[in-house]
């Protein structure tokens, strides 16, 4: 089962920026570019429950099946421990498979009656019960996030590097090389995943409207805090608001990971497929290294540059950065390669420093040949 520190950048991702092919990294604030010792990958870039689906989520269940599913067996268990039926306030006995298909009978699971299963004469440990019910967690999401990420993580990047390598060695002149189409598909999936998955993620713009619509709906007639219960009124309205938008966000790796419903994942990852081409920027040793950091996947763009680096940017390890722009119609496994100088790394590396949000990763202590 995961646990409730939950990693929003991949471990197995932040390996490959070890100096000694190790677990540990060099991991910087942003703004002060200061590091000390090498820090564990597991030690860093996580919160707490990120993807844990818990009884103040109930509200997104019905849109997760798989998720409701473990819900009610946690809630069914629960039961059992008790040996206890539940009974809704209309007298209704409340069943395994009514537990698992209508989860919005648990919006009103305060007022249940639980009664003892061997006669409901008796009443069961109500506080007891209910208490359990507000522990439950679903760890689902993290766990699939972990069987896509963590396990097949090193498998897809080697081998999509080593055709990359292939193609760019034999190649007779410059141009674009050719790789199997199935693994351009599968790095990219990862891509748009790592958008998803990362605390920031707002669906294009999306989640950052919708947010500030509920704001202009709920609290731009509110009074000033002036009193006590105005300032609660207006802390349970920010409150329902953040429950809201992280449950969209929620939905949204959900169905990345479960369903073929659209949402953002299909949606983006169809719009490159058809739309879009891979460049692989190689960085030789003596060249220097690519950074990553707390926001690895990430859209850039910019008109104030001379040369064009708009993109969507990648880090795939110190020594290949991958970026997707527009290309012709199904050319997504037609990939520019490009070996950059240490001042195209510099230019790219300052990219991605400044889409980071807190932290950045390197397998270097000091930046300054890199920056």
């Amino acid at each position: 089962m995961a646990k409730a520190k939950q990693h929003f950048v991949p471990c197995v991702y932040l390996k490959r920026w070890s100096p000694n092919c190790t677990e540990s990294v060099y991991f910087f604030d942003k703004h002060t570019l200061v590091t000390d010792t090498p820090r564990n990958v597991t030690k860093i870039l996580y919160n707490r429950h990120t993807y844990t689906i818990c009884f103040e989520d109930l509200f997104v269940l019905n849109y997760m099946p798989e998720i409701k599913k473990d819900f009610a067996e946690q809630v069914i268990r629960i039961l059992e421990q008790y040996q206890a039926v539940a009974f809704l306030p209309n007298g209704e006995m409340v069943s395994e498979d009514k537990l698992i298909s209508d989860t919005s009978l648990y919006n009103d699971v305060e007022n249940w009656d639980f009664r003892k299963k061997d006669n409901i004469e008796n009443l069961a440990r109500q506080k007891a019960i209910l208490s359990k019910f507000q522990e439950i967690r679903s760890y689902l999401l993290e766990t699939s996030l972990d069987n896509f990420i963590e396990k097949k993580w090193n498998s897809i990047l080697d081998n999509f590097i080593d055709e990359v390598e292939k193609g760019y060695m034999c190649r007779n002149q410059e141009g674009d090389i050719c790789i199997n189409k199935d693994l351009a598909e599968n790095v990219v999936s990862v891509l748009v995943l790592f958008m998803c998955r990362n605390p920031r993620f707002d669906f294009r713009g999306i989640l950052p409207n919708i947010e500030q619509a509920f704001r202009d709906a709920f609290l731009s007639d509110m009074p000033d805090e002036s009193n006590i219960q105005e300032m609660e009124d207006r802390m349970a309205i920010e409150h329902l608001i953040e429950r809201q938008i992280r449950g969209a966000k929620l939905t949204e790796v959900y169905k990345a990971l479960f369903n073929d419903e659209i949402g953002f994942f299909k949606w983006f990852f169809t719009i490159i497929k058809k739309r879009c081409q891979i460049a692989v920027l190689r960085c030789p040793e003596e060249s220097g290294s690519f950074i990553t950091s707390d926001n690895p996947a990430f859209t850039y763009f910019s008109n104030v540059t001379r040369v064009n680096y708009n993109a969507i940017y990648f880090p795939l390890t110190p020594q290949y950065l991958l970026m997707i722009g527009k290309g012709g119609v199904g050319s997504l496994d037609k990939i520019n390669v490009k070996t950059v100088t240490n001042t195209g790394v510099k230019h790219y590396n300052q990219i991605i420093l400044n889409s980071a949000t807190e932290n950045i990763v390197s397998d270097r202590k000091n930046l300054g040949y890199l920056l």
